[in-house]
């Protein structure tokens, strides 16, 4: 959507791309990026929050796990008056890597209180 090519995109990129959407009148930016976590970035700040480090079966419904549990920790959130983008990517970066530790987009999607409990040590990936 940036119309960058995909190598353009990395870490020196990354805040200028968010930033020229939220110039445009974007409220919140997410940028994922696989292994290397998320960039997520809005009026507040923004933030890289690294992937989980887990054992990678099957990347099917990874993508839906992440909006799903973004959008509904947005919900959530502003039910209560608050909003903390890089604390709903955290969560949806939970969500996406206990969907890719299982076969099939249904069995690995996660309920909220699995991924309430979900631990594990980020990606040492390189960025």
């Amino acid at each position: 959507m940036s119309g960058r090519d995909r190598d353009e995109v990395n870490q020196d990129s990354w805040s200028t791309i968010a930033h020229e959407f939220l110039d445009r009148g974007v409220k919140n930016m997410v940028i994922t990026l696989a292994a290397l976590g998320t960039f997520c970035a809005n009026a507040d700040g923004s933030a890289h929050c690294p992937a989980y480090d887990v054992v990678v079966k099957d990347t099917t419904g990874a993508g839906d796990a992440f909006t799903g549990a973004c959008s509904s920790d947005y919900l959530r959130q502003k039910a209560k008056g608050t909003w903390d983008i890089r604390s709903a990517v955290v969560r949806a970066n939970k969500a996406a890597a206990m969907t890719i530790m299982n076969v099939g987009a249904q069995d690995g999607i996660p309920w909220s209180d699995e991924i309430d409990r979900f631990d594990a040590p980020h990606s040492e990936a390189s960025i």
